[in-house]
């Protein structure tokens, strides 16, 4: 009688669909939820993008060229050319489009690369968002993926949002 309910057990978790789906090429991978769908709308100039309007869910994952970045950075008073700069340039032009509170930040090693995250809440005009934004290093390469919804989804996404950031997994380091 119990291997019947060990086999019953193991062919219910085998049995269950999952409500994820990987996108992967030869870049990158990432866990997405199987409801979104790829877009053009968010970002023209963005290769990577997902989206749900109905659930108010969006993702934008986006890679630059590291000599590129830099390049930019030198020109720019203030900032370093190297991924703190990065970080701290694209923080600030994160922060002069919104009005920006509960910001949550923190940093450290993602599947072998640097990675930076924030979240927080974000205002504009009378629409309020939730926003995590990760920024991760690579030898050559600097990847942003942006993920945010309506303030009000923040209980419902957070979670599924965190596990979106951490599955993003870079082939080229």
């Amino acid at each position: 009688m119990k291997k019947f309910f060990l086999l019953l057990f193991i062919l219910a978790l085998f049995g269950c669909t999952s409500d994820t789906k990987t996108f992967e090429n030869e870049e990158l991978s990432i866990t997405l939820p199987k409801w979104v769908q790829p877009t053009k709308e968010l970002n023209p100039n963005a290769p990577y993008q997902w989206w749900d309007p109905e659930k108010k869910f969006y993702i934008i994952l986006n890679s630059e060229s590291k000599q590129v970045v830099h390049d930019i950075l030198q020109e720019t008073e203030g900032f370093t050319a190297d991924f703190k700069g990065n970080c701290a340039y694209l923080k600030r032009e994160f922060k002069e489009l919104f009005i920006t509170t509960n910001i949550n930040e923190k940093e450290g090693n993602l599947h072998g690369n640097n990675f930076q995250t924030m979240q927080l809440h974000a205002r504009l005009q009378e629409y309020k968002f939730y926003y995590s934004v990760t920024y991760v290093e690579t030898s050559d390469r600097y990847y942003q993926l942006v993920i945010w919804t309506d303030l009000d989804q923040k209980a419902t996404y957070e979670n599924l949002i965190q596990q979106i950031s951490t599955s993003l997994k870079i082939k080229k380091p």
